[in-house]
């Protein structure tokens, strides 16, 4: 399919930030690793020192998500199994004060146009705080966001979003790949940020 202008700025933008972040913390890295190179250097313990930088940036790599962010390839395919996960979780604010909340997950199998199937999450949501865990039950938020996914509907996926486009004739709502929200079918652009709706 055709990626709209607007969203392949989105993704280049995405990358080179991603990456410029990368390389501020290696170069930081370097600079706390070897401020005084050639003591280092001279150390008993020069191979060492240099293999642990090696292996933290290596690290910082995959922290970044580099590899994901740069190899990660786009795609079209349909829903053939899926299921809806409510949990309680919670949060720390303050330092001390545990604050409960509401997070639902939208897994899916889904064939791709050569056939494979892989396993992702489609969507996940934060819904309402809740003061004890006895109040725990399914909401109104979790049932919207439930029905806005069935088996059958294709999933598209643009390689540096951050979210998969699910897309039937019959939605009311579509959801936007690079802000994750929801916004009217016959709508051209994302209501929150105002990005191209993709539409199959």
């Amino acid at each position: 399919m055709k990626i709209p202008q607007d969203i392949k700025r989105y993704v280049l933008k995405r990358r080179l930030l991603r990456i410029a972040l990368w390389l501020l913390s290696v170069g930081i890295i370097s600079l706390i690793f070897f401020t005084n190179l050639d003591s280092v250097l001279d150390s008993s313990y020069a191979k060492i020192r240099i293999a642990i930088y090696v292996v933290v940036v290596i690290l910082t790599v995959f922290v970044f998500g580099i590899p994901k962010l740069l190899f990660k390839k786009s795609f079209i395919g349909k829903i053939v199994w899926l299921e809806v996960v409510t949990k309680v979780d919670s949060d720390m604010r303050m330092g001390f004060i545990e604050s409960l909340y509401r997070r639902v997950w939208v897994n899916a199998i889904i064939e791709l146009e050569n056939g494979k199937r892989i396993h992702k999450e489609i969507a996940s949501k934060r819904t309402q705080r809740l003061t004890v865990p006895s109040k725990f039950q399914r909401g109104a938020d979790d049932s919207f966001l439930a029905k806005q996914y069935s088996v059958g509907d294709t999933v598209i996926f643009i390689a540096g979003t951050k979210y998969c486009q699910v897309y039937s004739e019959n939605k009311e709502n579509l959801t936007c790949v690079v802000c994750g929200e929801f916004s009217p079918f016959d709508n051209t652009k994302c209501d929150n940020c105002g990005h191209t709706i993709l539409k199959g």
